[in-house]
């Protein structure tokens, strides 16, 4: 009989855990950031972006929605006849830094959020630090609305040459940036 009551403790507990416990997801967004070179070099490199979301999920029921991770990945050379990518001799090294500030939606303030600043040994991918901030649903409309202001500052000479050799000086020159976000979310 002793061992009939402990094990049936056991079971009973671990069922109440499971009952109990949050079930936990992962959710990533990828988008491109395109940055005018054109732009930022008529403002001493600096450039400012908004980017909107729209998570098709509902995020109601949810207990928390937390950032995981977010990377920037090389960049993508935008020419003419469209994307060009390989042999190209351009990486994250044109970027000085990037900020990225949430818009919060209720009121319109901002508030810092993320910051990377690539190094020679992240020049193919790099992962921003994570600041100040928990749970994102705080952040969004009803209608699961997230926005973001995208701070960027090029490097004065990789800006100057991509849109001298890849752009030939055109008045329009684009750079694409790879931005990708996982996110991390408890039922």
């Amino acid at each position: 009989m002793r061992k009939i009551i402990p094990l049936s403790f056991l079971c009973a507990a671990s069922m109440f855990h499971l009952a109990c416990s949050s079930e936990t997801h992962y959710d990533s967004i990828s988008t491109v950031v395109t940055v005018d070179v054109t732009k930022a070099v008529e403002a001493d490199q600096k450039v400012k972006v908004h980017h909107r979301f729209q998570f098709d999920r509902d995020l109601g029921p949810l207990q928390s929605m937390d950032l995981v991770e977010a990377w920037l990945d090389t960049p993508t050379v935008m020419l003419q006849e469209g994307s060009v990518t390989d042999g190209d001799p351009f990486n994250l090294g044109i970027i000085r830094d990037m900020g990225i500030s949430i818009v919060d939606q209720n009121n319109g303030t901002k508030v810092f959020w993320l910051y990377v600043t690539p190094t020679p040994s992240t020049l193919d991918k790099a992962r921003f630090s994570e600041l100040n901030v928990g749970d994102l649903r705080g952040f969004m409309t009803s209608a699961m609305k997230f926005e973001i202001e995208v701070n960027i500052t090029l490097d004065t000479y990789q800006a100057m040459r991509y849109w001298r050799d890849i752009c030939q000086m055109e008045e329009k020159c684009n750079v694409q940036l790879p931005f990708s976000m996982q996110f991390k979310m408890d039922d």
